[in-house]
């Protein structure tokens, strides 16, 4: 048994040795705490400043250890201690306490310890129940799973950076790709628009073809006819054809289509069609009532004397043109006054009819009315449409409306000019 004195010996041996061993970790937790060093304090992370400071940690209280533990050595031998005694105690105290066994609760590597800020258990941030994970110092079977741990959550957070960067990359190509897409199909839509927009020439060629065929066609309207728009038409193409080397068929005219035949200068209206019988004009049934007599009789004997005087190759004086109006408007306002005595097809006719009258007085009044009169602007002589064509072109006249009298022949020619245009074509080499 060992006496109280001996007791208290020992225990103020191991005082001091405890004094020594515990007092490293100490000062090892106020060196390397987290404020001190600056480091991270996320569990797992590595820090090379970190490890510098705990090896500096350990050496030092190896140390300061091994110097108390020879103190309490030399004090236990002046106190005449059993040297067995004191060894046994201080191997346990150092066992519990000595900063380089790792599962000392002094060590600040020891996942087990209050001293590792980032351990599970102990003091730590988690879990439920007091300071530690699961109620007081928690219990790690992978010391270095943090770490690792750590480690990987890094790895990832880089991968998924890296990650993150080639899909934006990508999502940027995808959208200029989308940008000049959208411009390519924006030009080949201006290129389709294009291609299919008619050019001012092209539409004038579709309307003149159009044009064309509708005087052309079976069906087109007597009033076409009778106005002479379709034969101006018709007149116009075959020049322009014959002008640029092509040839029509033989087709024949006589003299008594001929004689109905009415010409005009271009740009008037002008025509010789009610004076072709010396001036001697048939009057309408809508004219022919006593009212309308003295200027109807009046502008009949003025035309006859025109007529004479072109016959001659003379002009018609201005007075006697100006009279020639005067009984015209006259005759005209009769014919409106007289609209609801009227019939109506006698009124349109006698309307018609003084229309007519207006451009055989424009016709007289034309510096070169003469022409008309005496055989030069007149279609007679002209055996072939292609004669008559070319006297048409060649002159600058074009065909006047049809008379009362000249309606069969008009529509005559018309079938006849037809023909002719329909027919025309390249002619051959040699010929």
């Amino acid at each position: 048994m060992v006496s109280l004195t001996q007791r208290m010996a020992t225990a103020a041996v191991l005082g001091v040795a405890v004094l020594g061993v515990t007092g490293a970790p100490a000062h090892a937790q106020i060196m390397i705490g987290p404020g001190n060093v600056g480091i991270n304090q996320g569990a797992g992370f590595y820090n090379p400043l970190l490890a510098q400071q705990l090896g500096y940690v350990q050496a030092r209280a190896g140390q300061v250890a091994l110097q108390h533990t020879l103190a309490a050595q030399n004090m236990a031998n002046n106190l005449g201690l059993p040297p067995g005694l004191v060894n046994a105690a201080l191997s346990t105290q150092y066992n519990l306490n000595n900063p380089y066994n790792p599962y000392s609760p002094t060590n600040p590597f020891n996942p087990y310890s209050p001293y590792n800020p980032y351990s599970r258990g102990g003091y730590g941030y988690g879990g439920s129940g007091g300071y530690g994970g699961y109620g007081g110092y928690s219990y790690n079977p992978y010391p270095f799973g943090d770490y690792f741990n750590g480690v990987a959550a890094m790895t990832n957070a880089n991968a998924q950076y890296l990650v993150t960067i080639q899909q934006a990359r990508l999502l940027q190509q995808q959208t200029e790709q989308a940008r000049l897409q959208t411009r390519y199909q924006g030009s080949q839509l201006s290129v389709y628009e294009r291609e299919r927009t008619l050019t001012p020439e092209q539409i004038r060629d579709r309307d003149q073809a159009a044009i064309l065929a509708h005087a052309r066609g079976p069906e087109t309207p007597v009033t076409d006819v009778l106005s002479a728009k379709a034969l101006n038409i018709l007149l116009g193409h075959s020049l322009a054809l014959q002008r640029n080397g092509q040839r029509g068929p033989a087709v024949d005219l006589d003299d008594d289509l001929l004689a109905h035949v009415n010409l005009t200068v271009k740009d008037t209206r002008a025509n010789p069609g009610l004076l072709k019988n010396d001036g001697r004009l048939t009057w309408p049934v809508g004219l022919d009532g006593d009212r309308f007599k003295e200027n109807r009789d009046g502008l009949q004997g003025l035309l006859m004397g025109a007529v004479k005087q072109l016959q001659f190759g003379n002009p018609v004086a201005p007075g006697e043109i100006k009279d020639m109006r005067t009984r015209l408007d006259n005759l005209k306002e009769g014919l409106t006054d007289s609209i609801d005595a009227l019939p109506p097809a006698q009124y349109v006719e006698a309307k018609r009819y003084l229309n007519q009258l207006e451009d055989a007085v424009k016709l007289v009044e034309h510096p070169k009315a003469a022409k008309f009169f005496t055989n030069e602007w007149t279609a007679k002589g002209k055996r072939k449409v292609a004669e008559l064509v070319e006297f048409l072109g060649d002159q600058g006249l074009m065909f006047a409306p049809a008379a009362p009298a000249d309606e069969a022949a008009y529509q005559s020619l018309h079938k006849l000019l037809t023909e002719f245009d329909a027919g025309m074509a390249p002619v051959a080499k040699g010929k």
